[in-house]
């Protein structure tokens, strides 16, 4: 049988491929989406469809072609019409980071038929917004940012976003192009990301002015603004993520109140121990996730938000001290996996009787041997990971109780023991001790 495969398999690449039920389109991995991104692909695959394809049934679930980071440049008429023979309800298509620089009108004929469709034609060359996304009313969702658009013609814009009443999320880099969409009477856009964008201000009043937006959560990525809270002033976010903004400091978000955001996250900015975040005390938090060189935890402001359910902080905290938790009653997802831990208080976590999932790093030079017994005497664990633990006979003692509920998932390796896990541990090691 096995020289039978290999003979199919030399005399007929396709056909070895359909033996395999997983590969397809020459490079493709299809057992679950079309993984196609890194081969490497100068032009979109032709989209035979082979036999075990056509047998799966995608009519009750949303499919990702991926064909982010290849060599394509252009987009030929009907490219992606076979795969609507499927019937899936929502197609996403990625082609991020292409060198692609011209989409032909006709590209995307047939995925009109479905009933969603994402399009990501970030990190390309593209110069004009293409004409052909005017003829689709089922987007979903468009990422065009981080293409060096040029042409932007008010019809065009205006032909997409009026006629994709559908169009939860839009991702753009050109502030002319964020104007013009802006400009629209009405859209649907609920999801903003700026990504890349290097615009010096904002005009007063920018988003202010645009009452008929249905904007409620905004991602600002890689961008440079003069003052980011004249941007976010009075808006009526759920969700706001400032991600890799180098200007992004400690006074970045004071001035006038944002009081509806439950979902924050500054990540890659220059937060220090100064940090004063005064817009948003009176948001109702309760997911924060924040990075800088916070070297303890800043329970001043946290304290501003005691219903956090789930908090990350760090990146320089070294001590967890009794009182820094206490007040959140609610949380039940705590990851400080980015500090180098040298010290945790023992009971620190007595309050926080919801937990469940917490990542608790420790130093590879603190050579702490015991995990805090506030933490172990929590019955509700579901996700525990201790990186850099020391293993040995009397600290897997006390996590063996952990580890005999078949719900609770113990992750991490022993810092001391090359290649064992502390499950492996906990199930090979720990009886041999006396």
């Amino acid at each position: 049988m096995l020289a039978l495969l290999v003979l199919v398999c030399s005399i007929s690449l396709s056909g070895c491929f359909y033996l395999s039920n997983s590969l397809c389109f020459g490079v493709c991995d299809c057992s679950a989406n079309f993984e196609c991104a890194g081969k490497n692909l100068t032009s979109i695959p032709t989209f035979e469809l082979p036999a075990f394809l056509l047998a799966k049934d995608y009519t009750h679930q949303h499919t990702v072609l991926n064909l982010n980071e290849n060599r394509i440049t252009s987009i030929r008429f009907g490219a992606f019409k076979k795969l609507s023979a499927l019937q899936m309800p929502v197609l996403y298509i990625q082609l991020s980071s292409n060198k692609i620089s011209h989409v032909n009108n006709g590209a995307f004929l047939g995925v009109e038929l479905l009933s969603g469709i994402g399009i990501d034609l970030s990190f390309n060359n593209i110069t004009s917004v293409p004409l052909d996304l005017t003829r689709l009313n089922n987007i979903i969702s468009l990422d065009l940012s981080n293409n060096p658009i040029q042409s932007i013609s008010d019809s065009v814009v205006a032909s997409i976003f009026t006629h994709n009443n559908n169009m939860h999320s839009f991702t753009v880099s050109s502030y002319e192009l964020l104007k013009k969409v802006m400009s629209l009477e009405r859209t649907n856009v609920h999801w903003l990301t700026l990504d890349g964008m290097t615009n010096r201000r904002f005009e007063p009043g920018f988003f202010q002015a645009r009452r008929s937006w249905f904007l409620k959560y905004l991602t600002i990525k890689h961008s440079q603004f003069e003052d980011i809270s004249e941007v976010l002033c009075n808006l009526e976010l759920e969700s706001l993520k400032i991600i890799g903004c180098p200007n992004v400091g400690d006074t970045t978000l004071q001035g006038c109140q944002v009081l509806t955001v439950k979902t924050l996250e500054i990540s890659d900015g220059n937060l220090t121990n100064a940090w004063d975040p005064s817009a948003l005390y009176y948001s109702p938090i309760v997911d924060l996730t924040v990075s800088g060189t916070f070297d303890r935890v800043p329970t001043s402001i946290l304290g501003h938000w005691p219903k956090l359910q789930s908090l990350s902080i760090g990146n320089k905290i070294r001590r967890i001290e009794k009182y820094d938790l206490e007040q959140f009653h609610d949380l039940a997802s705590l990851r400080l996996d980015s500090n180098p831990l040298a010290f945790v208080d023992d009971r620190v976590f007595e309050n926080n009787t919801h937990l469940s999932t917490v990542y608790l790093p420790y130093s590879k030079d603190s050579h702490l041997t015991r995990i805090p017994t506030s933490l172990l005497n929590l019955t509700g664990m579901n996700v525990v990971s201790l990186p850099n633990m020391v293993c040995s006979c009397e600290t897997m003692d006390y996590m063996k109780g952990w580890h005999d509920r078949p719900w609770v998932i113990l992750g991490a390796d022993c810092s001391n023991i090359d290649g064992i896990r502390i499950p492996d541990y906990i199930d090979t090691k720990l009886p041999l001790c006396t």
